[in-house]
């Protein structure tokens, strides 16, 4: 039923995306004559403003249609036909929270490619190419052998921290929900507060993860000393990170079987 949901939230949450997508590429392609031949004027004024334009515009909706996807069809007018469907509200939250990350991942690569299509050239690629080889040997100098571990705890960590803000936004869209009046203001102020308390949260969870990597390391690693890479910094951040994605995961899956007001 989660592939049945992702489908069906894929084709209505990518249906007006896509035209900016492809907007957004074809400008960058129109663009690419500009740079390469270094030329100026208004016509290029233009075409860089609309590109600038359309840059924001991705980003604005995407947050928009992460927003509006959940609070429609599980607050909203639809939450009464898709509530009644034979789909637990794990799965719901899941496929909601697939999708927007799908939608995050998406806009950063759309963005990315029209760059490279402005800019990109066989030197370009040569210089993109160094820069990561360099990249790779410097996790190495620094970590040693784990730089290859550090290098995923730290695309797991943006991943991570993405649906973290992803469930921030579902957990205070659904405590606006259990008013009647007033529900954005109070969806908007509940966000507010929780990323002032979770943020204080997280740095002491953290700092405690922190000491206990450390005294395990020391406890049953003693040989190690402080040569290798302990995951004093990132690891964590992870850790803590997921603790907060479980948290809140729950905490939205609580009120969408307990406390839903879809009047």
């Amino acid at each position: 039923m989660l592939i049945k949901l992702l489908k069906y939230e894929f084709r209505a949450a990518f249906r007006e995306l896509i035209t900016l997508y492809i907007a957004l590429l074809g400008i960058a392609s129109l663009l690419r004559p500009f740079y390469l031949y270094n030329l100026s004027g208004s016509l290029t004024g233009i075409t860089v403003f609309v590109y600038a334009a359309l840059i924001v515009a991705v980003m604005v909706m995407s947050c928009i249609t992460i927003i509006q996807r959940f609070s429609k069809t599980m607050l909203g007018p639809e939450g009464y036909l898709m509530h009644t469907l034979p789909v637990s509200a794990t799965v719901h939250i899941f496929s909601k929270l697939i999708t927007a990350m799908v939608i995050v991942v998406a806009g950063f690569l759309v963005g990315t490619i029209s760059m490279l299509i402005i800019a990109a050239d066989s030197s370009f690629f040569l210089l993109l190419r160094s820069f990561w080889e360099e990249f790779i040997l410097f996790l190495y100098d620094l970590f040693g052998q784990n730089g290859l571990i550090v290098g995923l705890e730290l695309i797991l960590l943006s991943l991570s921290k993405s649906a973290c803000g992803i469930l921030m936004v579902y957990t205070a869209a659904c405590i606006g929900h259990l008013f009647y009046r007033g529900r954005a203001v109070i969806a908007v102020f509940s966000y507010v507060v929780m990323t002032a308390v979770l943020g204080e949260v997280t740095a002491f969870v953290n700092a405690l993860l922190r000491t206990a990597i450390a005294t395990a390391q020391t406890a049953f690693l003693p040989g190690l000393g402080t040569a290798t890479y302990s995951g004093d910094e990132l690891l964590p951040q992870l850790l803590t990170s997921l603790l907060l994605c479980v948290g809140l995961f729950y905490a939205v899956r609580y009120i969408l079987e307990n406390r839903l007001n879809l009047e």
